[in-house]
């Protein structure tokens, strides 16, 4: 068979019907099977790749149905029923230079489309279209206005070092999300990526429901405007880039929200490096103390509670040690912590909670204190050198930071004295800690994080 060359340039919509219909003739003669045939409007030579120009207004649903027979058929696309292309082929559309508009609408793609090095010159529209195998867009250049609208993303829209220019705009309105019914389409594996990409012009995003946004490495020069973006960052630069881009808005409590988030992701990326330091070693138990204490200055209830309960526990552990010794205290605190183990184990079963982390902490050092604490209490009935009164007086002076005078005036013997300095020494530096943690909570809305 006499072999095809593809154009360089495509002047009108015919000329590109008949080289579509030619190339995949020829992938056919060639055996390749039909899930795996390739619309090549792109280079179809990976060997020898060039540049290829649509010089004409392009319209995907007009060239799809007057070229080649792709199923067709009436379905639901986010609601809206309308007559749907099913595009089963990889799109190839990679060193093309669109001179004119382009427009894809009304389109399922169940396999990639690749925009490798595209060049949009003008307006470019996607309009009612499901992407179930992704999209690539890596450095691809944007000279005009490039819309997502009604889009649903099974998979990953990729923007890798792609450049767009300072009168460029790129506008996601309605990811994943039904306008008729005005609900969420849930999909656990759609994502949005700009990475190393340097952002001179316009990126908004509305009504945009996603798994994950990846903008590592990415520098926002121009506007990056959220407006109902939902979709948690997939790395510690994606926080910090968008807690930076909410404090040049003075939006001061999303920042602290997106630098909460930034910490989280910071003490994962600690956690998974193999051969750790003593610095990282410090700075994870910081973070994990802060997230613990006050979610990282975003709740001041949750600082006051760490104080009270951590004070309370250290406090009534270090009269434990006072009155029965280190070796028996040693035991009882082993003993504590078995039947804390127990019984988060079972409230985890009853109530569903093991993956809510914010309940599973506050309920250790609940069962933890309740467990000492009734340790302290039994003990009132079997050694008299306990006054249950002086008891109570000396635990609320033990919340007054500067207040001392029980360490000061302690009489006991050395076996005692041990543990019980460790525990009050611990208590006195974690009241300091949550109280700290709980003024930090409370300037979360004049601080600009």
């Amino acid at each position: 068979m006499k072999e095809i060359e593809q154009p360089t340039i495509y002047k009108n919509e015919n000329e590109l019907i008949k080289w579509l219909q030619l190339d995949l003739r020829r992938q056919r003669d060639e055996g390749v099977k039909e899930d795996e045939l390739i619309l090549n409007i792109g280079s179809s030579d990976s060997l020898f790749v060039r540049s290829v120009e649509v010089g004409f207004d392009f319209d995907f649903d007009s060239i799809t149905i007057s070229c080649f027979p792709i199923d067709s058929h009436r379905s639901s696309c986010l609601g809206s029923e309308s007559s749907k292309t099913v595009c089963r082929y990889k799109l190839n559309c990679s060193h093309v230079v669109f001179k004119n508009t382009v427009n894809f609408k009304h389109v399922i793609f169940q396999n990639v489309v690749d925009f490798h090095r595209a060049i949009f010159q003008r307006q470019t529209t996607f309009f009612l279209i499901t992407f179930n195998g992704g999209a690539n867009f890596e450095y691809a250049t944007f000279n005009n206005k490039i819309n997502f609208v009604s889009i649903k993303i099974e998979s990953t829209l990729q923007f890798e070092n792609i450049k767009l220019e300072s009168n460029s705009y790129i506008s996601f309105n309605g990811i994943n999300y039904d306008y008729k019914t005005k609900k969420l389409i849930e999909n656990k594996n759609s994502k949005i990526e700009f990475i190393n990409t340097v952002i001179n012009g316009r990126v908004d995003f509305h009504n945009v429901y996603l798994s994950e946004l990846n903008l590592e490495g990415s520098n926002i020069i121009g506007i990056f405007n959220r407006i109902k973006l939902e979709a948690y960052p997939s790395n510690f630069d994606t926080a910090c880039i968008l807690k930076n881009e909410e404090l040049k808005k003075n939006n001061t409590i999303k920042a602290l929200e997106f630098k909460a988030i930034e910490k989280d992701l910071y003490t994962s990326e600690l956690e998974s490096k193999k051969d750790k330091t003593i610095q990282n070693w410090a700075e994870i138990l910081s973070l994990k103390l802060s997230k613990l204490s006050n979610n990282h200055g975003q709740d001041w209830f949750r600082a006051v509670l760490f104080t009270l309960i951590s004070g309370l526990m250290f406090f009534t552990l270090s009269q434990v040690f006072f009155y029965i010794g280190i070796i028996q205290g040693v035991f009882l605190l082993y003993l504590s912590f078995i039947l804390n183990i127990y019984i988060y184990y079972f409230y985890s079963l009853i109530l569903d909670v093991v993956k809510k982390e914010e309940k599973y902490y506050i309920l250790i050092h609940l069962a933890f204190t309740f467990i000492s604490l009734i340790a302290v209490l039994l003990l009132t009935k079997t050694n008299t050198n306990l006054n249950f009164y002086c008891l109570i007086k000396n635990g609320f002076n033990y919340f007054i930071p500067t207040n001392f005078d029980l360490i000061k005036n302690i009489d006991t013997n050395i076996s005692n004295l041990i543990g019980f300095s460790i525990f009050y020494i611990l208590g006195k530096l974690a009241i300091g800690y949550g109280i700290f943690e709980v003024i930090q909570a409370f300037r979360k809305l004049n601080s600009k994080g």
